[in-house]
């Protein structure tokens, strides 16, 4: 089970690597944590239902599969949350809230933002959006207010990703997929 952890661990560290490569253009540590903690943990279960197979004792893998587990959740899986976590907001408070959290947020520096027409701004926060929607990401509002309360763009992100699988939570104050 070590051997097939370990295996699962660095080939998921190597898959980490490309995807935070070919999404961000550089290799961020939290995105090689999280591939080595999934490939570890798929590498865990192979080798547990190896051991299953070759000694017929489901308690003995089953056991050394939560331990194992419960060992590669106990740290990087706070920056699979924080890689998963958008933010989305009135500007600029839901800079600061992304800040305080870790979180991705859309953001382009008012030069370029300022010559963009409306279609493209929408088609760039859009492509944002889907982004986390591919994810899987949840994305938390900066502030608690009934959703006619926000502004129209907010509104029609909001409306975006209630088309796209997402229902309110947590007092509306976040958005995750069903």
């Amino acid at each position: 089970m070590l051997a097939t952890g370990l295996v699962g661990a660095v080939a998921g560290g190597i898959a980490g690597a490309i995807y935070s490569y070919s999404t961000h253009g550089e290799v961020r540590l939290q995105n090689v944590l999280a591939g080595a903690v999934i490939g570890g943990a798929i590498g865990l279960t192979g080798g547990a239902a190896t051991a299953y197979f070759t000694t017929g004792s489901g308690v003995a893998s089953t056991t050394l599969v939560t331990i194992g587990l419960a060992k590669l959740a106990t740290g990087p899986a706070v920056s699979i949350t924080n890689e998963a976590t958008r933010v989305i907001g009135s500007f600029p408070e839901y800079l600061k809230k992304a800040s305080e959290i870790g979180a991705k947020t859309f953001s382009l520096p008012p030069k370029i933002w300022n010559t963009m027409s409306e279609a493209q701004r929408w088609a760039a926060n859009q492509k944002f959006l889907d982004r986390g929607i591919i994810e899987g990401a949840q994305f938390i509002l900066e502030s608690a207010r009934e959703v006619y309360q926000y502004g129209p763009y907010l509104q029609k992100e909001i409306i975006y990703l209630l088309q796209n699988g997402y229902h309110f939570v947590e007092n509306g104050t976040k958005l995750i997929k069903r």
